[in-house]
């Protein structure tokens, strides 16, 4: 596979995972482009299910921003280990929630 190949999958999935987000929560079409890049990254990483079922999404409905960055926040675990990967990744996530 050439880079140029995995780009274009990479774009392929970004914007599948961007279409989900929106599909789930219309509400970001309407509350700009971070908080809709913040939730579109969190749909890539963790899945639509995930991101579907989550109180997360709840706080994102209800365009109440301060609590979704802090519910987004919670999801820095994985294999019951918090990692400071996750960490890092859902603290720019929820910076973008914020404005």
């Amino acid at each position: 596979m050439s880079v140029s190949q995995a780009d274009a999958l990479l774009h392929q999935d970004a914007m599948k995972c961007l279409h989900q987000a929106l599909k789930a929560s219309p509400v970001l079409a309407s509350s700009g482009e971070k908080r809709l890049s913040a939730v579109g990254d969190f749909v890539f990483n963790l899945g639509i299910s995930r991101y579907k079922y989550s109180t997360f999404k709840k706080r994102v409905d209800d365009e109440d921003w301060s609590n979704a960055a802090i519910e987004c926040n919670r999801w820095v675990f994985a294999g019951g280990k918090k990692l400071k990967g996750l960490i890092v990744r859902r603290e720019v996530e929820a910076e973008l929630l914020l404005g």
